[in-house]
């Protein structure tokens, strides 16, 4: 029976032309079949008791131990398929990419000793930062607009609701690695603690956190929004994007502040949620990348995570990026691009991530990302997700070298030189399908550093050379996860 299953259910996946259900449905297959076989196992292996008289099939018969485990993996699989199916509803399925819209005669992608494909015309990067840089370019060179100190013009919000123990966790951190602790007073960065609902837990957890920063003169404080009356059928997504909304609404307007008239007013806010645990150099890096942020009208964010930030794909700890994907789970935005939303307000259909992804939001802009994630999403339970993620987000490496952010040079993100550079190694890589760049990577593991490019005409071909390297292969708004172009 679990043989049968698991064939009805590829053969269900293949048939799907939707990546995003095809991965859903691919990771809930998986963990059927490795369930189902353990139970099988567990059945033959307590079976060498029984009497020799009897086959094994009649002594599995007999027993039947698995079949309510059957039965309720079958049921969450069919929930599995159904939720898949409604969510690439919803946000449409993953369009396979005419060859005519990307630069050049074909799409490619490139890797560092560990290639990485690319779709829509886009590639994953991952160039080398000790390239040779242009000429004039000093080690500790600043960007222009540099904010190296985060004081109280840029404002950390964290955005919980009914989970205590998570938000503990959080702001535990949070009090451990607040710029004005760890770095220097003069970091008098504001902490926003917005709760949804009236949960007392939580509540308790945000005064115990503010009573600590007033301890030491710092500025928090609890916002606490009532959830609205009505449909209680609305999408817990719906109901997120609402949160952010407010929150930061009233941030960027003052009125988070309460009777604090004399706090600045805010330029920039760093957004956390709950689950989200942070990395030593996490406010430092953020306050290295906010001068860019602020200064390159090409950028529309900064994000402390990495999609494929899981081994082999994560190294170089100081290495930042530029990506037309927007990651979440810890970023940092600016007041000016607040102002953009006012005419249309703040993802007004909800599933706020995926807004922010869409063309008309993004216009053709970037974000900065580490190759190695500042972040980690430790949440399993009570988030709106699901943790649907949780088979990739569960090995992604949290940075753990508290990197001296002030001395590193970080000028070589700049759009021009960015781009040439990059452009530079796309071209010089060597050609390869993936099969042969899996195993030339494998077998100079931890030798000199090679490129190899990978190049590929369709979504689903992408999908397919993703699974090989073991990278995310969904896309969302047609741009895959880290990719740039």
């Amino acid at each position: 029976r679990t043989e049968r299953n698991c064939k009805i259910f590829r053969k269900r996946i293949k048939r799907s032309r939707a990546p995003a259900a095809r991965l859903h449905l691919d990771i809930a297959v998986g963990d059927y079949c490795r369930t189902m076989g353990s139970a099988r196992r567990r059945v033959q292996t307590s079976m060498h008791t029984e009497t020799p008289e009897k086959s094994p099939l009649t002594r599995v018969r007999d027993r039947r131990p698995s079949g309510w485990r059957i039965r309720v993996a079958a049921a969450a699989i069919c929930l599995l398929y159904a939720a898949s199916f409604f969510y690439v509803t919803r946000h449409g399925s993953s369009r396979t990419v005419d060859p005519a819209e990307a630069r050049g005669p074909e799409k490619s992608a490139e890797n560092i000793d560990r290639p990485a494909p690319a779709a829509g015309g886009h590639a994953h990067e991952n160039f080398d930062r000790s390239a040779p840089a242009a000429a004039g370019h000093a080690h500790n060179r600043a960007v222009p607009g540099d904010a190296l100190l985060l004081g109280p013009d840029t404002t950390l919000l964290v955005v919980c609701a009914t989970r205590p123990e998570y938000l503990r966790r959080v702001l535990d951190a949070v009090r451990r690695l607040h710029p004005a602790v760890a770095i220097d007073p003069a970091h008098a960065l504001t902490v926003v603690v917005s709760q949804d609902g009236r949960h007392a837990g939580v509540a308790e957890v945000v005064r115990e956190f503010v009573a600590w920063a007033d301890g030491r003169g710092l500025s928090a404080h609890h916002l606490t929004h009532e959830k609205p009356a009505g449909n209680l059928r609305t999408s817990g997504y719906v109901l997120l994007a609402r949160h952010f909304g407010r929150a930061l609404g009233s941030i960027f307007d003052g009125s988070a502040y309460g009777a604090a008239s004399a706090v600045p007013q805010t330029q920039r806010v760093i957004v956390l949620e709950d689950d989200i645990a942070i990395a030593p150099d996490f406010f430092a890096y953020f306050g290295r990348t906010a001068g860019l942020l602020d200064a390159d009208p090409k950028l529309y964010a900064v994000s402390a995570f990495s999609d494929n930030g899981r081994p082999p794909h994560a190294v170089d700890k100081k290495r930042l990026l530029r990506s037309d994907f927007f990651p979440g789970l810890g970023w940092m935005m600016t007041r000016s691009l607040w102002e953009e939303f006012g005419e249309q307000g703040w993802a007004p259909n909800g599933y706020w991530d995926d807004w922010l992804r869409e063309p008309d939001i993004r216009k053709g802009r970037q974000v900065i990302r580490p190759e190695v994630s500042r972040t980690f999403h430790f949440g399993e339970q009570g988030g709106v997700s699901g943790n649907i993620f949780g088979r990739y987000h569960n090995n992604i490496i949290l940075n753990d070298l508290d990197v001296d952010w002030e001395r590193e040079d970080i000028s070589y993100l700049r759009r021009e030189e960015y781009d040439a550079r990059y452009l530079s190694r796309v071209e010089s890589a060597t050609l390869l399908d993936v099969k042969e760049a899996v195993r030339r990577a494998q077998s100079r593991a931890g030798g000199a550093t090679e490129w190899y490019r990978i190049e590929y005409r369709s979504q689903r071909e992408f999908t397919s050379i993703a699974r090989r390297l073991g990278i995310m292969g969904d896309e969302k708004a047609g741009v895959p996860r880290t990719a740039y172009g």
